[in-house]
């Protein structure tokens, strides 16, 4: 039966897996990155700037009992989350860093709240707090200044 089939048969074969296989791959754990190339270069075409401006500051205008009702978190825009998961990766690798060359409070504090400035939006933010008990415990875990949560607080 295997008779049948020549070697260069053989190998189209396994060349279609293949290319079958690393497309199932690339759909299942890269679709988002995926959609995103297709639809940053169908703008392209047309002179669209969707995606150009895709970490600006976005504000969003909330209405009192929204905020009062305590769904804040559910209205907070996607980039608002983007930009907290940067100041987030942001905040653990300058506590990292700065635990290896023990730093005096006041610098550190200070540090701090440089690059707490470079996020502003995220100072009206409902995740603020989380941000908040984010830069205690980092402290804590690599044990060069404690902070408490008030302190950190300050530095917004």
């Amino acid at each position: 039966m295997l008779n049948q089939f020549t070697w260069i048969d053989y190998f189209i074969g396994i060349c279609v897996a293949m290319v079958i296989y690393y497309l199932w791959l690339a759909i299942k754990y890269f679709r988002n990155d995926i959609t995103h190339a297709i639809l940053s270069k169908s703008d392209e075409r047309f002179g669209s700037d969707l995606f150009e401006d895709e970490y600006q500051d976005v504000t969003e205008v909330r209405p009192a009992s929204v905020m009062q009702d305590g769904t804040a978190i559910l209205n907070t825009l996607d980039s608002d989350f983007e930009e907290i998961e940067f100041l987030i990766q942001k905040l653990k690798k300058v506590i990292a860093d700065t635990s290896k060359s023990k730093p005096v409070k006041a610098e550190f504090k200070e540090y701090l709240r440089l690059v707490l400035k470079e996020y502003p939006s995220v100072k009206d933010s409902a995740l603020r707090e989380s941000v908040n008990e984010l830069i205690v415990a980092e402290t804590e875990k690599y044990g060069i200044v404690i902070l408490s949560r008030e302190e950190v607080d300050v530095l917004w």
